[in-house]
């Protein structure tokens, strides 16, 4: 890849949707103060930390929507020729695009949380109810970030893979993967252990059951957990970066 055209790509990514951006980050800061204005008239209807709730909203919602404008052309041939005749490699192009997708996109949506939250927040205190700001370091929260990438780059994927309705059709074939996989799993363990009373896990996690009316959890050794974690967080977006690849190179073709 060339360093003076990914910088060009990036100059002319941001020229051309500038306005758009604009648009996009008035309209999440809106969305995010209604969000915190309801949350909070209506706080003791709500139980936990419900910020960490309405950031985790604007994150994927934001996010999906955001990945899939950026490829959203090649779905029109006619409409994507200018894309195709950019002086650029496949490489480069994908480069681009998954770069504002994941971080370009975290990065903006974190400074405007923080800053929208921020407002909300000394607003609320002179009506003398102090909150907390959100802690994203808390409990190992973080670990969204690492969701978020394989989340962007499995939309970018169903944009070059899908002709109409691209984004729709790629949240239902994701929320049909989970559905099978959480119940599949279940079903899987209780064949396993012999046990008809789990009713909840995640995949390469953990498992819980019933015991004596309580909820009973039984945890992975951490060493598999990090070998677990590493493959999630390194090894599948790897896999997906490289296939948004060579599906953008089958569009060129």
């Amino acid at each position: 890849m060339n360093l003076d055209k990914i910088l060009l790509l990036n100059k002319r990514q941001w020229k051309e949707n500038n306005r758009s951006y604009q648009i996009g980050l008035l309209a999440i800061t809106g969305i995010l103060l209604f969000l915190f204005v309801v949350t909070w008239h209506w706080r003791a209807s709500f139980a936990g930390d419900v910020h960490r709730g309405i950031f985790l909203i604007g994150l994927f919602a934001g996010g999906c929507i955001f990945g899939s404008s950026l490829l959203k052309d090649l779905t029109h041939p006619s409409k994507g020729m200018w894309l195709m005749g950019i002086p650029a490699s496949a490489g480069e192009k994908v480069f681009i695009a998954v770069m504002y997708a994941t971080a370009f996109y975290i990065v903006a949506y974190l400074s405007l949380f923080y800053i929208t939250e921020g407002l909300f927040l000394w607003i609320v205190k002179q009506d003398g109810s102090p909150i907390d700001h959100i802690n994203l370091l808390h409990n190992g929260f973080y670990n969204f970030a690492f969701t978020f990438v394989n989340f962007q780059l499995l939309i970018l994927l169903g944009c070059l893979s899908f002709r109409k309705g691209a984004l729709l059709k790629t949240i239902l074939i994701m929320i049909l993967y989970f559905f099978i996989s959480y119940n599949g799993n279940n079903y899987l363990l209780m064949m396993m252990t012999g046990e008809k009373t789990i009713n909840g896990g995640g995949i390469y996690n953990y498992f819980q059951f019933r015991h004596h009316g309580e909820n009973v959890y039984v945890y992975l050794s951490e060493r598999i957990q990090t070998i677990v974690s590493v493959f999630f967080n390194s090894l599948i977006p790897a896999v997906l970066y490289y296939i948004i690849y060579l599906k953008f190179r089958e569009t060129e073709i």
